[in-house]
């Protein structure tokens, strides 16, 4: 497949030419799915302790009859990053990069904690993860091929999501859910579940819908009891000219604490909306909030992820349209709302695909990955500037930070992760010391 090819996938996959997947077959329908490479890597997330770096390969050609999550080894990742930066010490199997000669490259399977892997469904989008009453974690994959929201157990060296005897690692229908409270005469899952946010200690779940006005809102017990979708919130955007509606980034303000507000961007309009969860009876129910809309940028389009900060006083919106970082104040004023007042915005790449923000005693920056460009920028939240521009990995998408200061990037065009340091310089961090995969 061409770079063209993939480029092209990836816009499907990121909502740029959207199409309705909802019961597509994999051509590849009897092609088991290898389970120690990436093939279309889009997201990740870090387990709770940050000793796993979890990865959502999402077949996106269709190639095989499932995608997969694949399960590294971040203290292992960690130790080799440190022996290259220190010592240049090569480990077997490993290359110098002829072009970027300080960038290391393994095989990935180097690094993956051998037999933790899961098959979910194709066209999968976003991955979260809840730390439970035991200890162990439990995962949420968003699949837009189903549609569907899948959860799988982590324990030491598993991934579990199936009851039944089905082919090892495939997740069975048991651990998805569809209908409205597992009920078949209530409404299914609006289609396209696209961004996902946990809070796991109040035990819900919220996913958005890429061509859908509406968010879902699950339940997501912390003593392990399955999760069951609880909730469906829609009309909350307005359809464009053309037609298209659809929500986007999605995050609490202050997970953990009692009605948190939780915020939904949309692709097509600059309104967020707001919305609350009541617990109360069990079974989480959404309760509509308020909306403002985001003013300090004209025409701000495609608000593609939403991020808090700073104890959630302050919001960080990365917009595709125009490309920008732009920072609201959400303190709460004399009656315990949120301001939601604009702060300042910078400039941002084109194709901006994912963001994180890392909080440290130098200042408070947002990590940009950028599709088009193959750059990860630094955005510093502070001064609202471009701190730092570097070259990274070709169709960078999803970016997670792992517990030991390393930055985690899923390279979409090139099957391969890059790994990046930031534990000397937050600002300027060293160029992708590690790329695994692609070799």
């Amino acid at each position: 497949m061409t770079e063209a090819q993939k480029s092209n996938l990836f816009m499907k996959v990121f909502g740029v030419l959207v199409v309705s997947l909802a019961g597509c077959a994999a051509s590849g329908d009897a092609v088991e799915p290898p389970e120690d490479e990436l093939f279309f890597p889009t997201a990740l997330a870090s387990s709770s302790v940050g000793a796993e770096m979890f990865v959502v390969n999402a077949n996106s050609d269709l190639s095989f009859n499932s995608g997969t999550i694949l399960s590294f080894d971040a203290d292992q990742t960690r130790s080799v990053v440190d022996d290259w930066v220190d010592g240049q010490v090569v480990p077997q199997g490993c290359t110098r990069d002829e072009v970027q000669p300080h960038v290391l490259v393994c095989p990935a399977d180097n690094f993956l904690v051998e037999g933790k892997v899961a098959r979910v469904g194709s066209f999968a989008s976003a991955i979260s993860v809840q730390q439970l009453a035991s200890g162990d974690d439990r995962l949420f994959v968003s699949v837009r091929g189903d549609p569907s929201v899948t959860w799988i157990n982590s324990s030491t060296g598993a991934l579990n999501c199936h009851d039944t005897k089905l082919p090892p690692h495939r997740c069975d229908d048991t651990h998805s859910f569809g209908h409205l409270r597992d009920d078949d005469e209530l409404p299914f899952l609006p289609e396209e579940p696209f961004q996902l946010y946990i809070d796991g200690t109040n035990g819900y779940g919220v996913v958005s819908h890429l061509s859908a006005s509406a968010v879902s809102l699950f339940s997501a017990p912390t003593d392990g009891t399955p999760p069951m979708l609880t909730d469906i919130l829609g009309n909350i955007f307005a359809a464009n000219l053309n037609g298209t509606v659809g929500s986007y980034g999605v995050a609490g303000r202050k997970p953990g604490t009692a009605s948190d507000h939780v915020y939904i961007t949309s692709r097509t309009e600059r309104r967020v909306q707001m919305m609350s969860v009541d617990t109360t009876t069990g079974t989480p129910q959404a309760i509509r909030g308020e909306f403002f809309f985001m003013t300090g940028v004209v025409q701000s389009d495609e608000a593609r992820a939403v991020r808090f900060f700073d104890d959630g006083k302050r919001m960080a919106v990365l917009h595709s349209d125009p490309p920008t970082v732009q920072v609201y104040d959400t303190e709460e004023d004399s009656t315990g709302f949120p301001n939601n007042t604009f702060v300042g915005a910078s400039q941002a790449c084109d194709s901006a695909s994912d963001m994180v923000v890392h909080e440290t005693p130098e200042g408070r920056f947002a990590y940009v990955t950028c599709f088009s460009s193959g750059e990860l920028w630094t955005i510093d939240l502070d001064t609202q500037s471009v701190a730092n521009v570097t070259l990274i990995g070709r169709g960078p998408s999803g970016i997670s930070l792992g517990g030991n200061d390393l930055l985690w990037i899923a390279n979409f065009l090139d099957d391969s992760l890059s790994v990046v340091d930031i534990s000397n310089d937050a600002r300027f961090p060293q160029t992708g010391v590690l790329r695994l995969g692609d070799n």
